[in-house]
């Protein structure tokens, strides 16, 4: 009995750990959104084009 507790608990506190990485890495996304100027898709769309295309010609993928 007290090695299934021993492992509920040790499961318990891996997650509560999870959980609190998850929402402190939430929280640096949210104040770098909030931090950054607006981008809008005429300027994010050329962009992953450009890296989807070196990516692409790195792993022998012809263009798309």
């Amino acid at each position: 009995m007290s090695a299934i507790v021993t492992r509920l608990l040790r499961e318990a506190v891996a997650q509560a750990r999870r959980k609190a990485q998850s929402d402190a890495a939430f929280m640096r996304i949210l104040a770098r959104r909030q931090q950054a100027s607006p981008v809008f898709s005429e300027e994010i769309l050329p962009m992953r084009d450009d890296i989807r295309a070196e990516s692409d010609g790195v792993q022998g993928i012809p263009e798309r």
